[in-house]
């Protein structure tokens, strides 16, 4: 049998598969860049796309998609290299990690090193070819590094898009107070902190609609009902782990369960990106389901 021809140094055949596992795990953790159920502000002068922070270069094609979701939740597109950051006097703060980008090399083949690289080179041309290389970047968020300007310091100040105005309906605030639960409204981020016991939602009109707004209160109230003085659920922050598909799961159907019971839209195409880690809990235990429903009702059956 032939031994398989050799790969030249830094192939980008893992590259690309940790790239494309990336991008589905992304979707899978519910940080699909185009599912968010608010709008984040922004300054008339600021782009719309990840953009790095020294050269002001834009990025592009796959970058676009793992740089955007991070943007979008802080309403900042810069991002740069730890490198790049240095040379301006600012600091990625100790602790930080960095998001991988990719970018192509040129790789220069000499006419005796083809016979290796059968498939990646025309075996019609003769002498000296070139061919695209796919490389590993890291590169950090703006609110990663200390030091760097604000926005209105690197584009100027100005009024941010205009908000959207709709009307609150009493019952769901009614019941939305009398939880008790703590709700700030303030950033560009929807959460529930365990240890400070708040739920922390975006302003009020940086939501397109009342459904929206409603339907994300809710399902962090869904959160917050398993605190350990509450429903007592583990938690977990690391989106690939079990406990965390599992918590999000319970919090989304019992928002599904409110919503229905209050009359209130639940639109479940604003979650689709978490189906798919779902769909792995319930194709690894087929009881999963059943118990997901029975704590969603607990959560549904102490709020209201």
């Amino acid at each position: 049998m032939a031994a398989s021809p050799r790969r030249p140094r830094g192939s980008p055949s893992d590259l690309y598969q940790e790239v494309t596992d990336r991008m589905v795990a992304m979707i899978e953790a519910g940080a699909a860049p185009w599912r968010k159920p608010w709008t984040t502000p922004r300054l008339p002068g600021v782009p719309a796309l990840p953009i790095n922070a020294v050269t002001g270069q834009s990025y592009h094609g796959i970058n676009v998609l793992m740089l955007l979701p991070l943007s979008m939740l802080f309403g900042d597109p810069r991002w740069c290299s730890y490198r790049q950051a240095e040379t301006r006097g600012w600091q990625v703060r100790h602790g930080e990690r960095g998001t991988p980008i990719c970018f192509y090399k040129r790789l220069e083949i000499l006419p005796e090193d083809r016979a290796d690289l059968r498939g990646m080179v025309d075996d019609g041309e003769e002498g000296m070819r070139t061919i695209p290389l796919l490389r590993r970047s890291t590169v950090f968020h703006a609110s990663q590094i200390d030091g760097i300007p604000s926005l209105e310091e690197a584009y100027g100040a100005g009024e941010p898009l205009p908000e959207a105005v709709w009307e609150g309906e009493a019952h769901l605030e009614a019941l939305l107070a009398r939880s008790g639960a703590t709700i700030d409204h303030r950033g560009y981020r929807a959460y529930y902190q365990p240890s400070e016991d708040r739920i922390v939602l975006p302003p009020r009109a940086r939501f397109p609609s009342a459904e929206a707004y409603y339907g994300t209160a809710f399902h962090e109230l869904g959160h917050w009902t398993g605190h350990e003085r509450r429903l007592n659920r583990p938690f977990s922050f690391n989106r690939s782990a079990p406990d965390y598909a599992r918590e999000e799961l319970r919090a989304e159907l019992a928002s599904a369960f409110l919503n229905a019971e209050l009359g209130c839209h639940h639109d479940l195409e604003e979650h689709a990106a978490y189906l798919a880690i779902y769909l792995d809990l319930l194709r690894q235990d087929k009881k999963e389901i059943f118990r997901a429903a029975k704590d969603a009702q607990a959560i549904a059956d102490l709020i209201l």
